[in-house]
């Protein structure tokens, strides 16, 4: 696994690579940079597993960073590194997973990492299912929602629905605790919520799923326990 650690003060760079390789696996390669345009002549710019930057670097925003390289780093989970709040709006185009706030510790740089091998792991989960054109694999973390539709059901994805002939009790018991039942006829990924009301869900590409009254406790306590939960890690 590769991770990239980008911040103008070499000190800061210096202490969450020390820090890192207390609890990283001996596979795995830490790159320092100083700067965005050695990242930039890198040669593996675009096989960078995790990514440490600073939002306020000294020539350039690590938001737009990431924004003008988003195809190469389309699979990297981000860490943003920043003292300043107002930044952290501006950076959910960019899909981060944690930020770092200054000053800096041992803790919570490590809850990062850890939140960023979980996403990982996750990402390599998938299960098979059958659809008109035979058996397909789909990635866990692909998923935005399930929905029922008589005997089958329409799994969504980003840019496709996939119709599968299962029913939805069947499919629910080969999801992980990721996924969320609200209704008789949808599961949502937790992952892809935005907004949570005690009625409905909104999810990041902005489906409105219902939350019927016979799941409504069951997703408050199960959605209140995975904000703890991100906020413990």
């Amino acid at each position: 696994m590769n991770i990239v650690i980008l911040d103008d003060e070499k000190d800061i760079v210096e202490y969450v690579k020390e820090t890192l390789k207390k609890e990283q696996d001996y596979n795995d390669k830490i790159y320092l940079h100083t700067s965005h345009t050695t990242l930039e002549k890198s040669s593996y710019l675009k096989n960078i597993d995790i990514l440490f930057i600073d939002i306020k670097l000294d020539n350039i925003n690590g938001i737009n960073f990431v924004k003008e390289h988003k195809k190469q780093l389309s699979n990297t989970k981000i860490i943003y590194i920043t003292a300043y709040d107002e930044y952290i709006e501006e950076s959910f185009e960019t899909e981060p997973i944690y930020f770092l706030r200054k000053p800096l510790t041992e803790e919570k740089i490590l809850k990062a990492y850890s939140k960023a091998l979980k996403k990982i792991n996750l990402q390599k989960q998938s299960i098979i299912i059958s659809t008109q054109k035979g058996k397909r694999k789909i990635n866990l973390s692909d998923i935005y929602y399930i929905e029922s539709d008589a005997r089958l059901i329409n799994i969504t994805l980003k840019n496709e629905v996939i119709t599968a002939y299962k029913k939805i009790s069947e499919i629910e018991e080969e999801l992980g605790n990721k996924f969320l039942r609200t209704h008789k006829s949808y599961i949502v990924n937790i992952d892809k919520i935005k907004n949570y009301a005690l009625t409905k869900i909104t999810l990041e590409n902005d489906k409105i799923i219902p939350i019927s009254r016979h799941y409504q406790k069951k997703c408050k306590d199960t959605i209140m326990e995975y904000i703890k939960g991100d906020n413990d890690e």
